[in-house]
């Protein structure tokens, strides 16, 4: 055998080494990855869920459950097996993040919480009548967002407005809820509820048969509405007229809230009509007093005017016109110092 020949089997044969080698270098890598499983290309798949759907004033915590163990995600609270991602938010959020499998397949994860509410009911409160009355009052409670029933109040439709008659004057606080559980109260006062008609009394300046004007005051227990041709006191619980001939009146007293007491006045004790033009007598109630001084002195600076006949009940000295001097003798009317007639 000469030398090339055996140069070429010895390359043959290192050939076919080579070959032998690379076919069980593959044999045992293929065994390497069918036996570990270390070749992964699916990503994890999510569910997103809530500790809670439901309207809430607390805090809300999503949870991300996955088929296979994936990687910690920064903020994030990872189970022990490595499934599940938990993060609570304190506010409503919308957001998303990257979540890897261990092999570093990636999937993308998308969450929204849009129920958590930290908004306190605000509300508002009217009357459907403020000044005394003798019918039934309603009081309205308008909230700004949707509340619970109260016990005792009607709920409108949109669950904002609730709504109470009363009958009689009563004080109340209202806890109010909204669906959530965020309270608040508000204190309810009705005073102005009167169903009691005023306990009125008559009395005559004289009932003795006499030849002057007679003056008749009704009195109530509480304050009344005006009449027609009496005149009211100040403190609005008398009434008073002066009468110059007899007459007989039926009128109705009535207080503030509009019950009524119904009084018969008669006058009948006066002989032949009186002449009602008192001297001094300005303001035509039947006697002179203080409150004919004052209208003198309007009368005097030109801040009050009166007629023909005004200005012959304040000449006190018949002169003909109304001077300091008539001022003078009226104050002496009005003290007793001398009678003018």
């Amino acid at each position: 055998m000469n030398l090339k020949k055996i140069i070429g089997i010895i390359i043959i044969a290192i050939a076919f080494a080579t070959v032998l080698t690379t076919v069980s270098n593959a044999i045992s890598f293929e065994r390497v990855i069918l036996k570990t499983g270390d070749i992964d290309l699916v990503p994890p798949e999510v569910v997103v869920s809530y500790s809670t759907t439901e309207p809430t004033k607390d805090a809300v915590t999503v949870i991300v459950t996955a088929n296979e163990p994936i990687r910690e995600v920064e903020g994030w609270t990872l189970s022990n097996d490595q499934k599940i991602l938990t993060k609570t938010f304190s506010q409503n959020w919308e957001g998303s993040f990257t979540v890897k499998d261990l092999s570093g397949n990636k999937t993308i994860v998308n969450f929204t919480i849009t129920n958590i509410d930290r908004v306190l009911p605000t509300t508002a409160v009217g009357y459907s009548r403020t000044t005394p009355t003798n019918k039934d009052v309603t009081v309205t409670i308008n909230v700004n967002k949707k509340v619970k029933p109260v016990n005792g109040w009607t709920l409108s439709d949109d669950q904002k407005t609730l709504t109470k008659v009363f009958t009689e004057n009563a004080s109340e606080t209202v806890k109010i809820e909204d669906l959530v559980g965020h309270e608040t109260t508000e204190n309810i006062e009705v005073s102005n509820i009167d169903k009691v008609k005023p306990i009125v009394s008559v009395k005559y300046s004289t009932t003795e048969p006499t030849d002057k004007p007679v003056t008749v005051t009704i009195t109530a227990n509480e304050q009344i509405k005006e009449v027609d041709t009496w005149t009211r006191s100040e403190n609005k619980k008398q009434l008073s007229k002066v009468f110059t001939e007899n007459e007989g009146n039926i009128l109705q007293v009535m207080d503030l809230a509009g019950n009524y007491e119904t009084v018969q006045v008669m006058v009948s004790n006066i002989n032949g009509k009186v002449n009602p033009n008192i001297k001094g007598d300005i303001n035509k109630d039947g006697k002179v007093t203080a409150t004919d001084l004052l209208i003198l002195k309007n009368v005097l600076v030109g801040s009050t005017q009166i007629s023909d006949e005004d200005v012959e009940l304040l000449d006190m000295n018949n002169d003909e016109k109304i001077t300091g001097t008539d001022l003078l003798l009226l104050k002496r009317v009005i003290v007793g110092l001398i009678n003018i007639s």
